[in-house]
């Protein structure tokens, strides 16, 4: 008997169809072998993809629709007639339901619906996280990198890229107990494996061997000095520059506070017990050390022969864009770059008024940028980003 093996790969699935002839498969009226999740949630501002994977007699033609209205190509929508559409980026205004009709000669074939909601998992939330190795689940605002064990290696990455050309973070880190080693870092990357990306163990903190990328490592191993240190490429290994009374092996909660303006990223370190502060700054062009302004954010931690529990929590990261002001005629025109994703764009007609999405259609402008023209209004405007 002859057997044709067929091999579908997506993101999160591996299918294997299997055929006993040619032509038993793809043949007869359409039907759909892999469909549509009936639910999907986006954060703002990311690329909505949905995909379909039919079986029938060929040529298979596809029509997609939007709450039972059919869909063309424009500036935001590609695929409309294939088996993939895209919407990017996707804001308030695309929130509903998708299902596309696949036909040929011998009839038709309609997928399920997916209703699709716009909104940012918290980043509390286990869903909006890629957990590796031994990183526990997230509850609570709370992760163990390391759990007392030895021998352990953990990521935790969000499973959307982030901009960074700008922005803020900040979390508690603690060697619960002190004396433990090796340590943690917080990495921006943009490795091969996304956000399921994991370094060494031990002194690689996690993180040695993803690249490219950028680490904020925090070294709790005696014997090389506890301290920090920024690297490119997540290089790991003494020396360490000190944290003067901020001891970060000594069992308190440490608050880590980050700032990148785009050229100098600034860390403040404060122990929540005794009050004591640390600040350090380094340059970096983040951007060019990554080749892009986008990267999975997250945080990496390892331990040896002298085990540790290492515990973050209350983790916060927000990106910093710039919004560009400018006209058209009598129009408004607001741009930020594509790159920055997960926002939308909010308008205000004076300090202490409420913000408001801005409905308009966002369109990329000839730069590449993400632009709104709004029609003329009387009176002062404020505009900003903000994540839903």
């Amino acid at each position: 008997m002859n057997t044709n093996q067929y091999v579908i790969v997506r993101p999160d699935h591996l299918f294997l169809l299997y055929r006993q002839s040619v032509g038993l498969v793809n043949s007869g009226p359409p039907r759909i072998f892999e469909d549509l999740s009936p639910n999907l949630k986006l954060p703002a501002g990311f690329p909505l993809t949905l995909t379909i994977y039919p079986l029938g007699t060929p040529p298979l033609s596809y029509q997609w629709q939007f709450i039972g209205a059919n869909l063309t190509n424009s500036s935001r929508i590609a695929g409309a007639q294939t088996q993939s559409l895209t919407v990017a980026p996707a804001f308030s205004g695309d929130v509903g339901t998708y299902r596309v009709i696949v036909t040929n000669s011998l009839g038709s074939a309609t997928s399920i619906v997916c209703s699709m909601t716009v909104g940012r998992d918290a980043f509390s939330a286990a869903a909006g996280w890629t957990r590796n190795g031994n990183a526990t689940p997230v509850t609570n605002n709370s992760v163990k990198l390391t759990d007392g064990n030895g021998g352990e290696a953990s990521s935790l990455f969000l499973n959307y890229p982030q901009y960074v050309g700008a922005f803020l973070a900040s979390f508690i880190y603690q060697d619960v107990g002190g004396g433990g080693a090796d340590g943690c870092a917080f990495v921006l990357h943009n490795a091969p494996p996304g956000p399921s990306a994991l370094g060494g163990g031990g002194g690689s903190l996690g993180c040695n061997g993803i690249s490219p990328s950028l680490a904020v490592e925090f070294n709790i191993y005696s014997s090389y000095g506890a301290g920090m240190a920024v690297r490119p490429n997540s290089q790991t290994g003494p020396p360490y520059a000190g944290t003067g009374s901020v001891n970060l092996a000594g069992g308190h909660p440490i608050g880590v506070s980050l700032f990148y303006n785009g050229a100098i990223l600034s860390a403040t370190l404060t122990d929540t017990v005794t009050h004591a502060t640390f600040a350090t700054n380094t340059a970096v062009n983040i951007p060019a050390l990554l080749g892009t302004d986008i990267a999975y954010v997250g945080l990496t931690g390892a331990d040896g022969g002298i085990a540790s529990t290492q515990v973050i929590t209350n983790f916060q990261f927000a990106s910093l864009a710039s919004l560009t002001v400018g006209t058209t005629g009598t129009n408004t025109v607001v741009t930020w770059p594509n790159s920055v994703s997960g926002f939308v764009l909010q308008r205000t007609l004076a300090p202490g008024a409420p913000w408001l999405a801005v409905t308009d259609s966002v369109v990329l402008d000839s730069a590449g940028n993400n632009a709104v023209t709004i029609p003329p209004q009387t009176g002062a405007r404020f505009f900003r980003l903000a994540t839903p």
